[in-house]
């Protein structure tokens, strides 16, 4: 397991590096996707609202 931060992980990103965004993915898209189903009650509706967390971090520092 990769036990970089999330910071430097993140640092990476914004650097070019954006395939490191897949592990930050992996730490944490069961969490959100968890959180907006509770917010939501909509499996499909969560699993977008995930996909749209990451794609905009990526289109932000990309």
């Amino acid at each position: 397991m990769n036990k970089a931060t999330d910071n430097h992980l993140m640092e990476q990103v914004k650097d070019g590096n954006a395939e490191k965004l897949a592990i930050l993915f992996e730490r944490y898209h069961v969490m959100l996707y968890n959180f907006f189903l509770r917010q939501t009650s909509n499996r499909s509706i969560s699993e977008d609202l995930v996909q749209d967390v990451f794609i905009r971090v990526l289109k932000g520092f990309v």
